[in-house]
């Protein structure tokens, strides 16, 4: 971490705050867990549900142009490398929105999800949101602390791994 990151976290987070970053950002880069797959599939899958109910009760109709390519390339498991992409937000719903009218096989599915970078200080305040957030393949990242912080080399990390990444800007 670098020194504004450790500032940060020591004006704004209580300690059990803090080791809950701690323990999922430790889970969520090796995903070893027997537990972390149901409870990132829960996770994402219920979200994921919710926004596709909301869609369609809101819209009558909503179409997609390229999703099934996108789909395609999502689940090739030949697939080389990663797939880097990036949003213009004007929300902080417009990611979990976006969930929705992906594939059902897709967005119940979380190594075909995303991982994204998240304001820390908007997502990552308490140990239940910590977990809610992590478990959503959302990277705990802090506003106005440049490239080299610990999200970026998670964020790096992941694409190493032939992750899906997506930039929100």
């Amino acid at each position: 971490m670098n020194p504004r990151e450790n500032k940060v976290q020591e004006l704004v987070y209580g300690k059990y705050t803090l080791k809950a970053h701690a323990y999922f950002r430790e889970k969520a880069l090796a995903q070893d867990s027997l537990w972390w797959y149901p409870f990132s599939k829960a996770v994402i899958s219920s979200t994921s549900f919710a926004s596709s109910v909301f869609l369609k009760s809101v819209f009558k109709d909503i179409h997609i142009t390229g999703v099934d390519q996108f789909a395609k390339i999502l689940k090739d498991e030949s697939r080389v490398a990663s797939i880097i992409t990036y949003s213009n937000h004007i929300s902080t719903f417009d990611d979990p929105l976006l969930w929705g009218s992906l594939p059902k096989y897709i967005r119940s599915n979380p190594d075909f999800m995303r991982w994204t970078l998240g304001a820390k200080e908007l997502t990552f305040i308490n140990p239940p949101l910590t977990a809610f957030f992590a478990l959503g393949q959302v990277i705990p990242t802090v506003r106005g602390a440049g490239i080299y912080q610990d999200a970026i080399r998670f964020a790096q990390a992941k694409i190493e791994q032939k992750k899906w990444v997506c930039f929100l800007l």
